[in-house]
C-alpha cells in the first residue's frame, strides 16, 4: 500500500525531491519516549492505541501538522496534497 502511495505522489507532483521527505523510524532503533516525544499529547495517545499499526506523521516547518494511524490511503494522499510545499522556483544564474 505505501508503495502504491509514494508512486501516485512521485506521478502527480513535479520536483518532489525538493518537496518531501518520507522517513521511516523503528521503535526498536530509536526508541518508543524519542517518538513520542515529537508528537502531541493526543497523537501520543493514538500512538498507543494503534500498537504495532504503522503510523504515519506529517511534518510541516519542523512541527506536526497530522498524525494518521494505520495505512489510511485517502488520508494519507489528502494530507500530503494538502502539506505538500509549493514548486521551488527556478533559480536565475
Amino acid at each position: 500500500m505505501l508503495l502504491m502511495i509514494m508512486i501516485i505522489i512521485i506521478i502527480d507532483y513535479e520536483l518532489i525531491d525538493d518537496r518531501f521527505v518520507l522517513a521511516g523510524v523503528s521503535i526498536n532503533k530509536v526508541g518508543l519516549e524519542t517518538i513520542m516525544a515529537s508528537l502531541s499529547a493526543s497523537e501520543n495517545q493514538n500512538y498507543k492505541l494503534n500498537g504495532c499499526l504503522p503510523s504515519f506523521a506529517f511534518f510541516r516547518f519542523k512541527a506536526l501538522v497530522t498524525f494518521v494511524g494505520g495505512v489510511d490511503a485517502p488520508t494519507i494522499v489528502s494530507q500530503i496534497s494538502i502539506n505538500m510545499p509549493d514548486k521551488p522556483e527556478p533559480v536565475e544564474q
